[in-house]
């Protein structure tokens, strides 16, 4: 029985040949996947608290105006509908805030990770869609624990291809002015 020949073993990158005392060699070529998100980060833009309506029928009328909006405005940012999906579950229609955890987001959001809710609601607070509040508060057993609490919002600059929805359901233009 013959040995057999040591082989080189197989590498994900190959380093170069040292020609010189390099004390931070490079590899030959960059790796395809280097553990960062293939995204770039969105640069945060200014938003704008919506005054939300005293009438029910406003309030349904104002969310689905925000939401539409929202929906055009995540999409020409490539980002995740998933949270935007099932946030409209979670309204509460007097004040128009929004309050579930994220473990509740998560399971109504297909089981995905309270990782990824984190990620999309830190994305719509940088398009300007979301404010988030947190603040403190006692539970039952008197411990002080979290809260955050999403209020919608705009950004303050709109893209002129986002389209708002007229009261009967139809597309139009609108002008947005904010009075602050």
């Amino acid at each position: 029985m013959s040995a057999q020949p040591l082989r080189k073993p197989v590498t994900a990158q190959t380093w170069p040949e040292p020609t010189s005392l390099d004390p931070n060699p490079k590899p030959a070529q960059e790796p395809r996947w280097h553990g960062k998100r293939r995204r770039e980060q969105l640069k945060p833009v200014e938003p704008v608290p919506i005054r939300w309506p005293m009438t029910r029928k406003l309030q349904y009328e104002m969310f689905d105006t925000w939401h539409s909006a929202s929906m055009q405005i995540i999409h020409e940012a490539k980002a995740s509908f998933r949270t935007m999906a099932v946030l409209w579950r979670f309204i509460n229609w007097k004040e128009g805030i929004f309050f579930p955890t994220n473990a509740t987001l998560a399971a109504c959001a297909g089981g995905c990770s309270e990782k990824t809710i984190t990620r999309d609601i830190a994305e719509y607070e940088a398009l300007g869609l979301l404010i988030v509040d947190h603040n403190w508060r006692k539970n039952a057993a008197g411990k002080w624990v979290t809260t955050r609490v999403l209020s919608p919002a705009l950004p303050r600059r709109i893209l002129p291809n986002i389209h708002f929805p007229d009261t009967r359901g139809q597309w139009q233009e609108l002008e947005l002015r904010w009075d602050l």
